[in-house]
């Protein structure tokens, strides 16, 4: 590898320190005492961690970056509230209490399944302790983001993580892996025959967690652009950005063998090309064109490379001159390496690991408890696809784990969020801006698209990006219309 493991570490705080920079740009002028900019740069610090944190875990378990910055954060945060008299919960929507809701739940029959359901104590206490510091996260941000300037703050700290793992992504394409020293290095992609990418992973040990993350991570920061372009602010420098996010994006996704990502990524494309035609409409800015055409294009060119079918995934010669047996692999994460049987072999696991779960939900409708649906999978499916750690699919995982009580409350977030966006949509039409419904209808595709990238890891809990989107996909949804109170402004004033 290029870097070194120290080289790693380095490379990590450099895009943490650059993620702090560039959210600090946008601190609330109300933060003005000492200890409010400090919680300020603690609450981005956990953020940044979030991603950045897990880069080299041979170096200490870098995890514990994220760790011990969320808990620090909460104790300080609990402090300032109980000196202020601050109530945290106040003015919360009812989309915030469901979460909130959902997230309790989880929580409490996790501690019950520790204490009485479970048959591995200790790999259920492992598991209950990392929903606790995920839920812990989530719900620091829920009750923390409670300004327009702080979300702002937020998404340009993402934007930087955002453009750091895409840069080690494009790096590792050309180069092989920068961080993790695993199979990954053996295996490329074929482009036309005369250039070999290899297969990106980031700060990851896994191509699917890796793009998952990336888009999680792009989401909100093109709902922030396509708000500023309707809000007319750099209207050629936000171009520019949607059209490289959605290029290297996809890029990315071909590279790793990514199909539920790309699938995601196209859903979201398809809306938000329709949104960007809205808004070229209005404004006769033709330079939303070249925002539309070249990553269709680009798109287009790549799916229709013929080495780039994933049944032509190729293997990579090994440094030490021996070819890697595409089979013999300890997880099947959707690389698409290997030959056509492979491929449909693994098709054939993810599809039977899903019927899986559904039938064991469909069986234990109060759900079987936390984590006990992955241990179910190595006794009755170890003879049908081979030793499978994880289920591949976190929300059929949760639908068993804990049952129709999770159902319902998930129902309910739902309804509460598209009852929010849907009366900002109505808002919009009587402020006398039909044009600007389709930025509600952009968050409910963005809900849809969620269901392909939590599926394509083969745990969506364990990646924060994850938490982090679906914080602040509720947070959007719920202050649409204060959100686009000044786009309202803006368009009178023309």
């Amino acid at each position: 590898m290029f870097f070194s493991t120290v080289g790693g570490l380095i490379t990590c705080l450099f895009w943490t320190v650059l993620s702090l920079i560039a959210a600090y740009t946008a601190k609330p002028k109300e933060f003005t005492t000492p200890f409010e900019k400090t919680l300020f740069l603690l609450f981005q610090l956990v953020i940044a961690s979030s991603v950045w944190g897990l880069a080299e875990p041979r170096i200490g378990s870098a995890i514990t970056t994220f760790r011990v910055s969320l808990l620090l954060f909460t104790v300080l945060y609990l402090f300032w509230i109980f000196r202020n008299h601050i109530n945290p919960f106040h003015g919360f929507s009812a989309c915030r209490w469901a979460l909130l809701a959902i997230m309790a739940f989880m929580a409490g029959y996790g501690a019950v399944t520790l204490l009485f359901l479970t048959s591995d104590r200790s790999y259920t206490f492992s598991r209950l302790a990392n929903l606790g510091f995920d839920i812990l996260f989530c719900m620091v941000i829920l009750v923390y983001l409670r300004s327009r300037q702080l979300w702002t703050s937020v998404v340009r700290n993402l934007a930087m993580i955002l453009a750091g793992q895409m840069a080690v992504g494009f790096y590792e394409c050309f180069a092989g892996p920068m961080y993790t020293d695993t199979h990954l290095k053996n295996y490329g992609v074929d482009f036309f025959g005369f250039i070999v990418f290899r297969l990106p992973s980031g700060t990851f040990y896994n191509t699917n967690d890796y793009c998952a993350t990336v888009f999680f991570l792009a989401m909100p920061v093109l709902l922030q652009l396509l708000h500023d372009l309707f809000n007319g602010k750099r209207k050629g420098l936000t171009l520019t950005a949607i059209t490289l996010i959605f290029c290297m994006e996809w890029f990315l996704c071909t590279c790793g063998g990514a199909i539920l990502v790309q699938i995601g990524v196209l859903l979201f494309f398809a809306v938000f090309a329709v949104a960007l035609v809205v808004w070229m409409k209005q404004q006769r800015h033709f330079g939303a064109f070249a925002a539309l055409v070249i990553p269709i294009l680009f798109a287009v060119i790549i799916y229709f490379a013929p080495s780039i079918r994933l049944s032509d995934y190729t293997t990579l010669q090994s440094p030490v001159g021996s070819l890697v047996d595409p089979t013999n692999r300890d997880d099947f994460s959707g690389l698409g390496v290997g030959s056509d049987e492979v491929m449909k072999n693994t098709t054939y696991r993810r599809v039977t690991l899903l019927k899986f779960a559904l039938g064991t939900f469909y069986s234990n409708p109060f759900g079987v408890g936390l984590g006990n649906t992955q241990l179910l999978v190595g006794p009755n499916l170890s003879r049908y696809i081979g030793d499978i750690q994880k289920l591949h699919c976190y929300i059929a995982e949760c639908l068993a784990d804990f049952g129709i009580i999770f159902l319902l409350l998930g129902l309910t977030l739902i309804f509460f969020l598209f009852k929010a966006l849907f009366s900002a949509m109505a808002k919009m039409r009587r402020e006398g801006h039909p044009s600007l419904s389709i930025y509600p209808l952009l968050i409910l595709v963005s809900l849809a698209t969620a269901v392909f990238l939590s599926t394509a890891p083969s745990c969506a809990q364990d990646l924060h990006a994850m938490w982090i989107y679906l914080a602040l996909l509720v947070i959007a949804g719920d202050n649409l219309k204060n959100m686009f109170s000044e786009v309202f402004h803006h368009y009178h004033l023309q």
